[in-house]
């Protein structure tokens, strides 16, 4: 019978509403007779897997920026270096706020993670082919393009993340997403300078290397996601907000909401601005270290979160 589908409900007048009424959730757990519990698991893997291109080379102008000036010539200063992440910045400023309504109402689950890993990927290969070429301005194409879709993945993924997950799980795996992540920000700043000493261009390639195998694990995401939704039918049916959001429910926010905001944007401030800039800081201040173990303090504070945020599902 059609109106038993768990994607169908009816509602008091006897009618089957269309499944786009409701926000489904896959369930994890209930078992089903071929794929049992790991199937999550299986989707937790891909979930970790990605935003690890884009966490790797995000951070790769601030660990190279000696070896990027070395390669570009002298023209290439600090202001430049920090335009690199400028770029990237200025798309999110509007897309971070509109990337959830985008995959809820434009694109679905899917496709909006595939579009967004997509721009990762293309901006990402720009700047590669820029720097290959010592084309300044091609590679500040190429990271302006990877900014279209850098920050709103990651709304993607947390969605991917809740739909599979809930209760105690879903802090567990919240944890072991973000700590995935930061293994990406962390080597790349532990390895990549050492590369970038043998030749740039390679250093380079490799970042993209792992923004192509991202994309792949997020075409396998999807498709993991869809059999799980359409195939094994594991959904639970929660009803989505009525009406489009608005901005006068901003103002239904608690107090506890906006300071975790608050918390998030001086965290940004003080924290992550600082990572652009503290490898050359610390090469031309103080002790002057070399790059490579430059980069190698930056990455501790990442090195630290890849144990750390896994453990806090625990307080959860």
């Amino acid at each position: 019978d059609e109106t038993s589908s768990p994607l169908l409900k009816k509602n008091k007048d006897g009618l089957v509403n269309d499944s786009r009424e409701f926000l489904p959730t896959i369930q994890t757990t209930s078992t089903d007779g071929c794929c049992g519990d790991w199937y999550p698991k299986v989707v937790l893997f891909c979930i970790m897997w990605i935003t690890f291109g884009s966490y790797w080379v995000f951070d790769t102008p601030g660990a190279l920026y000696d070896n990027l000036k070395d390669w570009f010539g002298d023209g290439y200063n600090h202001s430049k270096n920090l335009a690199l992440y400028s770029v990237y910045s200025y798309p999110n400023i509007v897309l971070c706020l509109f990337g959830g309504h985008i995959i809820d109402n434009i694109t679905g689950i899917r496709m909006g993670a595939l579009l967004f890993c997509g721009f990762i990927l293309v901006g990402e290969l720009i700047f590669c082919v820029g720097v290959q070429f010592k084309s300044y301005y091609l590679a500040l194409v190429g990271r302006f393009v990877f900014g279209l879709g850098g920050e709103s993945l990651g709304v993607a993924q947390s969605t991917f993340t809740a739909r599979w997950f809930d209760g105690p799980q879903l802090a567990l795996a919240f944890g072991i997403v973000l700590s995935f992540s930061r293994i990406g920000s962390s080597v790349n700043f532990a390895l990549t300078p050492t590369l970038a000493s043998s030749s740039v261009p390679i250093a380079i390639w490799i970042g993209g290397a792992t923004c192509v195998f991202s994309f792949f694990a997020c075409c396998a995401l999807c498709l993991f996601d869809w059999y799980g939704e359409v195939k094994l039918q594991r959904v639970r049916e929660i009803k989505s907000s009525e009406g489009s959001f608005s901005f006068a429910q901003l103002r239904t926010f608690p107090l506890s909401a906006w300071l975790i905001y608050g918390i998030c944007v001086f965290f940004y401030i003080g924290v992550l601005t600082f990572y652009t800039v503290a490898s050359s800081i610390m090469q031309d201040t103080g002790p002057e270290y070399s790059e490579s173990t430059a980069s190698l303090f930056v990455s501790i504070p990442n090195f630290v979160s890849i144990f750390a945020s896994p453990s806090f599902w625990l307080s959860c």
